[in-house]
């Protein structure tokens, strides 16, 4: 069986299995957002991961709109893409971009270390931070915002990728999960979501 295809069917099962939890949550219509709204009913179980600077709490972060974004420094497209994009959006934002951090949580916890994933988030803007820890917290936390990510063969040069979603997921001012944001959306339409929950 071809790689596309295993990764196509092993993405179904699990957005079906994450549909069960994650679904309900979703608001039906929110003309406010271009994203998906989540309803908000109360703040994503805590979780403790590392950074350059050390240890990390996703409640450290309470007071800002927080954006996560799951990917990895080896990426070829999707994850410079979507950084890029972010950096945009501050630039686009102004003095409110000083209540939005960006975190890149790391699927590929083998070759990002703290040293490495901060040097590659500096690359796009000094504010945004890389977090990584152990291959089964960052599987426990991507699962509760329903993010998939697994590995997949690379060429000679890369050794592997990784497959993975390319959703950002949004936290309000006050910890609460409030959109997931697809990696369609432009700059203009990912700066009106963000000014929304500022």
């Amino acid at each position: 069986m071809k790689r596309p295809l295993m990764f196509g069917i092993a993405a179904a099962i699990l957005v079906a299995i994450v549909a069960a939890a994650v679904v309900p949550r979703l608001l039906a219509s929110d003309e406010s957002f271009n994203g998906t709204a989540v309803d908000p009913d109360g703040p994503p179980e805590e979780f403790t991961l590392v950074s350059a600077a050390g240890d990390v709490n996703l409640s450290d972060y309470r007071g800002s709109v927080v954006v996560m974004y799951f990917g990895y420094t080896n990426c070829p497209d999707f994850c410079p893409a979507t950084l890029s994009k972010l950096s945009k959006v501050r630039e686009q934002l102004g003095d409110d971009a000083d209540d939005v951090q960006v975190l890149m949580i790391s699927v590929d916890p083998e070759r990002d270390s703290p040293e490495r994933l901060a040097q590659y988030m500096a690359s796009f803007d000094e504010s945004f931070v890389g977090l990584t820890g152990s291959d089964e917290t960052l599987r426990g936390i991507a699962a509760q915002f329903g993010i998939f990510f697994q590995k997949a063969e690379g060429g000679d040069a890369s050794g592997y990728t990784v497959d993975h979603s390319t959703t950002l997921v949004v936290l309000d001012q006050q910890g609460r999960q409030r959109l997931f944001l697809p990696y369609e959306l432009t700059v203009d339409q990912v700066s009106h979501d963000l000014e929304n929950l500022l």
